[in-house]
């Protein structure tokens, strides 16, 4: 499409099928419809430019629009475009037709994605005055205009508002806790959703001393991480790694299975009780690194004092 964009005056016609990978490419579309006519057997290469699609680049493009709109809604939505721009049903496109197709879809998928979202922060229970104030807030981190906040502007939104943390930590993991698609930073309704987690003390920002372990398996992916920060391991190490995956890791540091009945081992049945036991744990790591690095210290200088008498002898 993009080579097409070049030259206005190509003159092939495009099929139904490439108008799709188009769309796909576009990030207008979900990726799965295209699959389905894959799947079917019909797809064809373009025969225009050489239009070459990217599986890589285009699953990057659609993390967002294959939850904004189904394959179903966006044929329906395609359908009913495709009644004006071709009522013959020929399934042959200009470029011309194309661009119009594109900036239509374009907009349907925009109108879906406000829907949606408005949806979402109406689930959530803020009045119009806290969403008024919570989209200053928003629109005041997001100094470059991107639309998303960083891990660092989480951090400064915490302490602008005041909200009581008890570690350190605490900023990164709910970063990670609430960015969903993992698109490396929140939008506005993943914003919203750490802020109501806030007020209701849950996730990230439920007390240590309230909450209740049994196994590792069993626990939150914020707890699991705050718990992996008592041995001073950067929690990034787990970033995309799955629940289970973090839990057998953590179940390493502590000697234990991740099935191992809590609070039978570490004396108590909180969250507090097993942080201050990693803790523990971790001290007594680090002693046992320190001396072995000792001894590696003293093996290599007496080795060292050996050679030098041998070679003096």
């Amino acid at each position: 499409l993009h080579m097409m964009q070049d030259d206005e005056d190509c003159r092939a016609l495009i099929t139904y099928e490439q108008l799709v990978e188009m769309l796909v490419e576009g990030a207008v579309i979900p990726s799965e419809l295209l699959s389905i006519i894959q799947k079917s057997g019909q797809n064809q290469s373009s025969s225009c430019g050489g239009f070459e699609l990217h599986t890589s680049q285009r699953r990057r493009r659609l993390a967002g629009v294959d939850e904004i709109m189904s394959p179903t809604s966006a044929s329906i939505c395609l359908d009913h475009i495709l009644q004006g721009m071709d009522p013959e049903g020929r399934e042959l496109f200009k470029y011309p037709e194309v661009r119009i197709i594109l900036q239509r879809m374009r907009e349907a998928t925009r109108q879906k994605a406000h829907q949606k979202e408005a949806a979402q922060i109406e689930k959530l229970g803020f009045s119009a005055a806290e969403l008024e104030d919570m989209q200053a807030l928003f629109d005041t981190l997001d100094t470059r205009q991107h639309g998303f906040l960083t891990e660092a502007d989480i951090d400064l939104a915490l302490r602008l508002l005041d909200i009581p943390v008890q570690r350190e930590i605490l900023g990164r993991i709910a970063f990670r806790t609430f960015d969903w698609d993992g698109s490396g930073g929140l939008d506005f309704v993943e914003f919203l959703r750490m802020l109501k987690m806030v007020q209701t003390q849950d996730g990230p920002f439920k007390k240590t001393e309230l909450t209740s372990v049994n196994t590792l398996s069993d626990m939150e992916r914020c707890d699991l991480l705050l718990v992996i920060d008592s041995f001073k391991v950067p929690i990034s190490r787990f970033d995309g790694m799955p629940d289970e995956n973090i839990a057998n890791d953590l179940a390493e540091m502590l000697g234990i299975s991740k099935s191992s009945d809590l609070p039978r081992l570490i004396g108590g049945g909180t969250l507090k009780t097993l942080l201050k036991y990693a803790e523990g744990v971790g001290k007594l790591k680090g002693v046992d690194e320190k001396k072995g690095q000792r001894k590696t210290l003293d093996s290599d200088r007496c080795q060292s004092g050996m050679s030098r008498r041998v070679s003096v002898a």
